[in-house]
């Protein structure tokens, strides 16, 4: 959109320039009226580092992939019986590394809404528009809850924490169908952005039939926390769910055309404009391929920031 709007201003200056000699600027942003400005415009040159590229892997590299998995759970610094569910994740995460990628969304007014202004316990707003949105759309309605690959096992998407590792096991084992892989988190701390460079494969059906969803988490937030009667400060939040790159539920996916070769695999590229109550240090990057009837994910990966 930003280059488009470029053009549009480019062009317009170019084809009024014998109006600005005028005494009266007849553009509702006089700066066109500038001749240098005007000139500084047309030296921009389009961005196109964020195009989409095929990228070849070598022979084989798809064959032997695994599937990962992606554990959402649902917390808020007011669920008092959240801290075991939060360390069975964490415990799981620290465990299993990049085959299982952790995101604790804080959502709902009962459990995550601040309580307190800046800067008292329970004053930071962790809720996402589209932790809330989740919520409703995989019937979240008691906590801790969490998921395991968006999958619904017969009995609804949330499951009980006790059996989270036993449904992962189940995931990762099976064929991968996909295939994620983050080849650049580049922080551009001049400009506090962050390029983020993935590549992504559907090996089995048509690309047409998926979403690709990047988003944001951090860690090493501290915060209070409810813990049965007790409140605890400082608490640390780890994978705090700090939203998404390209929408809630991620962009529409194409048939490559022309199709994409047996080692070949798309790259998209993100530069991402960081908050300033983020800290770099202790972000990460995730992703995931999901099918648009159903919301199910068939591959996950992420990528950790390094200082």
């Amino acid at each position: 959109m930003q280059r488009i709007l470029h053009s549009v201003i480019v062009l317009a200056a170019a084809t009024a320039i014998s109006s600005c000699d005028k005494e009266v600027c007849p553009y509702q942003d006089e700066r066109l009226c500038d001749r240098e400005y005007r000139d500084s415009l047309a030296a921009v040159e389009p961005d196109t580092s964020l195009a989409d590229a095929v990228l070849t892997y070598e022979p084989g590299a798809f064959s032997a992939i695994e599937r990962n998995a992606y554990l959402e759970y649902f917390t808020g610094f007011r669920c008092n019986n959240c801290p075991p569910a939060s360390s069975t994740a964490r415990n799981i995460k620290a465990d299993m590394g990049s085959r299982v990628v952790a995101v604790f969304v804080h959502a709902s007014s009962t459990f995550a809404a601040p309580i307190a202004e800046p800067p008292a316990n329970y004053s930071t707003d962790f809720r996402t528009n589209e932790g809330e949105q989740y919520l409703g759309s995989f019937q979240i309605t008691g906590f801790p809850a969490g998921t395991v690959n968006r999958t619904n096992f017969g009995t609804g998407f949330a499951v009980p924490t006790a059996e989270w590792q036993s449904r992962i096991d189940s995931e990762i084992n099976e064929p991968a169908v996909g295939f994620l892989d983050f080849t650049e988190v580049n922080h551009d701390t001049e400009n506090n952005t962050v390029l983020v460079r993935l590549a992504y494969k559907v090996i089995e059906g048509n690309t047409s039939d998926y979403n690709l969803t990047v988003g944001i988490g951090e860690n090493g937030i501290i915060e209070a926390q409810k813990d049965g009667p007790n409140d605890v400060y400082p608490y640390v939040h780890d994978y705090v769910f700090r939203g998404n790159v390209n929408g809630t539920w991620g962009e529409e996916l194409q048939n490559p055309e022309p199709a994409l070769g047996t080692n070949e695999a798309m790259r998209k590229s993100y530069r991402i404009l960081l908050e300033d109550d983020w800290n770099p240090d202790e972000l990460y990057f995730f992703a995931y391929l999901h099918r648009k009837e159903d919301r199910s994910i068939i591959q996950a990966a992420d990528a950790f920031m390094v200082p």
